[in-house]
């Protein structure tokens, strides 16, 4: 699986694609799925560039190839549109801020159609402290 790499309030992030892009059904899949997940992640922390490494199916990396948030918005403009998604983002954390508690740490799960949980996460030191500290910076 890729990952993106990079911390909130960095220029630029990068992510590892599992494999090349040999026909359009992958094309079709990275498109619509990669490049939607990871343009959220940097838009949300404010990641502006994104270096994308394609791997064979050896997992040798054979191709790098940078993009730009405006970018990858324009090249997947027919699979999704992030102003729908970001709405559905401002009206579920809108019904959820009420619901939470200062201080503490919670797990949203959208689970499809209008079912969403929120439970509080008992021990929350596994997040880490970059993404601590931000949250605390945003606050103040």
């Amino acid at each position: 699986r890729g990952k993106v790499i990079g911390s909130p309030g960095a220029t630029s992030s990068g992510i590892n694609a599992e494999y090349g892009i040999e026909h359009p059904k992958q094309l079709h899949t990275f498109r619509r799925g990669k490049l939607f997940n990871t343009f959220m992640q940097c838009y949300l922390v404010g990641i502006q560039n994104v270096l994308i490494g394609f791997r064979d199916k050896n997992g040798i990396l054979r191709s790098l190839q940078n993009y730009t948030l405006p970018q990858i918005e324009d090249e997947c403009k027919q699979y999704w549109n992030k102003d729908f998604y970001i709405s559905f983002l401002n009206s579920v954390l809108s019904w959820a801020l009420p619901l939470v508690a200062e201080g503490k740490v919670y797990h949203l799960e959208y689970l499809g159609g209008d079912e969403i949980t929120l439970t509080e996460v008992p021990d929350p030191d596994h997040i880490p402290q970059f993404f601590k500290d931000h949250v605390l910076s945003c606050n103040s």
